[in-house]
């Protein structure tokens, strides 16, 4: 499963892609595919800004392919035209990956961070270390929303109901594995009974 984890600005956006790793292990079952951010400059009126992240959102669907996006929710802002702000930029993400047909889940600041470290609320510096130990990151990750980006698709992975539904579906892909192989198995055998004299 890949998730696009997003945490939202309109200033600066925040990405992380996350994987499960090609050979996982209780150590690393994670890996980071790709990270960064979306900016729009302060003096481009609201409409070309709003229209630049949906334009880069859409070029990171089409090039990650990600099966989820996850998104971090609305946090409490002081300053009135922040959170009008950031509303609007969360209104773009719910079209863009309703139009793209992708799933989109939110968590709280304060779910993420009690996932990841088993603190509500952890500052923005243990998240990062936290990630990196997650996903084997050696270098600083720049700017802190691609830590946050990061985050958040680690969140998803991490919720016990959701690593419940990826025991449950790895279960399954291999009952059906078997299965096909047992019918293969009775195919050809019934195929040398018959060829017998």
């Amino acid at each position: 499963m890949r998730v696009l984890g997003i945490d939202p600005g309109l200033a600066t956006l925040g990405y992380g892609v996350v994987d499960t790793a090609p050979k996982p292990n209780k150590l690393k079952p994670f890996t980071s595919i790709t990270y960064g951010f979306i900016s729009t400059p302060k003096d481009t009126p609201i409409g070309e800004r709003l229209t630049h992240i949906q334009r880069e959102l859409r070029v990171l669907l089409r090039l990650y392919k990600p099966d989820v996006v996850c998104v971090e929710t609305i946090f409490f802002f002081r300053n009135q035209k922040t959170i009008i702000q950031i509303g609007q930029v969360h209104g773009v993400l719910a079209l863009t990956f309703h139009q793209a047909r992708v799933p989109l889940h939110r968590y709280a600041p304060l779910q993420i961070k009690n996932v990841l470290t088993g603190n509500g609320k952890a500052e923005k510096k243990h998240i990062e270390i936290a990630v990196k130990k997650i996903l084997g990151i050696k270098t600083k990750i720049r700017p802190d929303d691609a830590a946050d980006g990061l985050a958040v698709a680690l969140c998803h992975f991490m919720l016990p109901g959701v690593q419940l539904k990826r025991d449950q579906l790895k279960k399954d892909i291999t009952k059906a594995k078997l299965e096909r192989a047992q019918l293969r198995k009775t195919k050809v055998e019934k195929k040398l009974t018959f060829g017998k004299k």
